[in-house]
């Protein structure tokens, strides 16, 4: 009987090894778990900054564009207003030229009219 109860108890000591063995993995298996899951998150969260940080980037790049169309805009306005400007001065050049070769000819033309007195 001594020697049953020994095996029993051999089998028994058998039996919660193996069970400690178990409840062991399954303790490793849910740190491995775990850890996987908190380096999953820390990946996302990287990500996430990553799009910001260049989402940020693109609305920079798209406000520096926006400002070079904005100041090449004005540039375009100042050129034409300039032009308008200088295209008006050479028109009331042209039109006193006009008017003055009008008024010459007037002149002469009255000069002509006019009958010329004898000289004494």
């Amino acid at each position: 009987m001594a020697q049953q109860q020994g095996l029993l108890l051999q089998q028994l000591q058998g039996e919660l090894q193996k069970l400690q063995l178990r409840e062991a993995g399954h303790v490793i298996d849910n740190q491995f778990k775990l850890q996987l899951e908190k380096m999953r998150t820390e990946a996302q969260v990287a990500a996430a900054e990553i799009n910001t940080k260049a989402q940020n980037l693109a609305e920079r790049m798209a406000f520096v564009e926006d400002l070079a169309h904005k100041f090449l805009d004005q540039a375009h306005e100042v050129g034409m207003a300039a032009h308008d400007a200088a295209t008006d001065r050479q028109a009331a050049t042209q039109d006193q030229a006009h008017q003055a070769g009008l008024a010459a000819q007037q002149q002469a033309a009255a000069q002509q009219q006019q009958p010329s007195e004898p000289a004494d």
